[in-house]
């Protein structure tokens, strides 16, 4: 199996073990611990390659032992996600758990999952609302109109906002400075 690339992150636990360091004491405090996620432990030339040389406060957040250095509190969260994982594909793997919640999962459908299209006014008026070309929002409006309000790969639009933002919103569709006084 591949490695966890993610462990949880106590934001609030982080700033309060980190209030009395200097910002750059933080940022190679923060380097290692994300170097230690991914070699699992560190060796005193991975603290010495960020620190550059010994810092008592950044040092003492590590245990030493057997010529590795980690951080205790990593290490068991790290240790503690992967319990969680295994125990959620062990649930997986087994037939008795995982097949029949599968079979008794039911959609539910909200207003936001039901699509309602906009009017060419209406894109319009948002193109020039986020400063882009009227006749550009005309042009995917007539797109979108034209397919059925589905995408390039024929899947249906679901949110007609975020499909202009993402595709047709580019630079070249900006009002240019000098219309955008004017424009109205």
């Amino acid at each position: 199996m591949a490695k966890d690339p993610a462990l949880l992150f106590y934001t609030n636990d982080f700033l309060a073990g980190t209030y009395t360091m200097t910002d750059e004491q933080v940022g190679k405090y923060i380097r290692l611990l994300c170097l230690q996620h991914q070699k699992i432990e560190l060796t005193k030339k991975d603290m010495m390659n960020i620190c550059k040389t010994y810092d008592k406060d950044i040092f003492e957040k590590f245990e030493l032992e057997n010529g590795v250095y980690y951080n205790v509190r990593l290490r068991e969260e790290a240790n503690r996600r992967k319990a969680y994982s295994d125990s959620r594909r062990k649930n997986r793997e087994s037939e008795k758990t995982y097949v029949p919640h599968m079979e008794t999962v039911t959609e539910t459908v909200t207003k936001a999952d039901v699509f309602k299209k906009p009017d060419l006014k209406n894109v319009m008026d948002y193109f020039v609302a986020n400063g882009y070309k009227s006749d550009i929002g005309a042009k995917a409006f007539s797109y979108y109109e034209t397919s059925g309000w589905k995408d390039s790969k024929g899947k249906p639009v679901k949110n007609w906002k975020q499909k202009m933002i993402g595709v047709w919103f580019k630079p070249e569709n900006k009002i240019p400075p000098q219309e955008d006084k004017n424009w109205k």
